[in-house]
């Protein structure tokens, strides 16, 4: 007879077995907050790198637009010259006084284009106002050209027209009152066998109405 061996298993129970987890540091927590301040570090850095270059890129082309303008800015003030050059020696510069009455005449038009500027019933009011006794107005005409009011009129004696002239430089609305011709005029039949005359007159006077 022929013995073998017999070998028994032997596998324990799966209830029996426990496992332990293991814990390991494989470094402090202070070398792990160097760690995410590095790495912060160096994201900033590379933002910065960032920003910088763009702000390079863009402070390049600031400078090129800047550079263009000066360019543009030379060219129009070198023509700018050459043509007041040009007027000058064509002799088409106007004088500070011939400024000064272009400016006027053109501030009395758009004041008399105006409507809240100028009216006919404020005109013949202020004039209403300076007219003498003795004095009728017959014509009454706006120049623009000497930026002045012209006022036809008959007067019994030259004297009332000398009294119509100062009021009206004394009136706040007028100014420069000048009178361009007087002449007598002799009335025929019993007029002029009283010795009655008439005068006629003509002035121009600047008007700047009070608003």
């Amino acid at each position: 007879m022929t013995f073998r061996p017999v070998m028994m298993w032997w596998r324990p129970a799966a209830d029996s077995l426990t496992f332990h987890q293991l814990h390991l540091e494989v470094a402090p927590a202070e070398v792990r907050a160097v760690q995410w301040i590095q790495r912060g570090l160096t994201v900033g850095c590379l933002a910065a790198l960032v920003v910088v270059g763009w702000w390079g890129w863009n402070s390049r082309a600031v400078d090129e637009t800047a550079a263009a303008y000066e360019r543009s800015t030379v060219r129009i003030e070198r023509a700018t010259n050459e043509f007041v050059e040009q007027m000058r020696q064509n002799r088409l510069v106007f004088s500070q006084e011939q400024v000064a009455a272009i400016r006027e005449q053109v501030a009395f038009a758009n004041q008399l284009s105006e409507k809240r500027s100028f009216s006919w019933t404020k005109l013949l009011s202020d004039l209403e106002a300076t007219l003498p006794p003795h004095v009728a107005l017959v014509n009454i005409k706006l120049d623009f050209q000497d930026s002045a009011v012209v006022l036809e009129g008959t007067a019994v004696r030259l004297q009332d027209v000398n009294v119509f002239i100062t009021q009206l430089h004394a009136h706040q609305a007028f100014r420069h009152a000048v009178l361009e011709k007087h002449e007598i005029r002799h009335e025929t039949g019993e007029q002029q066998v009283a010795g009655d005359a008439a005068i006629e007159f003509r002035l121009s006077v600047r008007y700047h109405p009070m608003l």
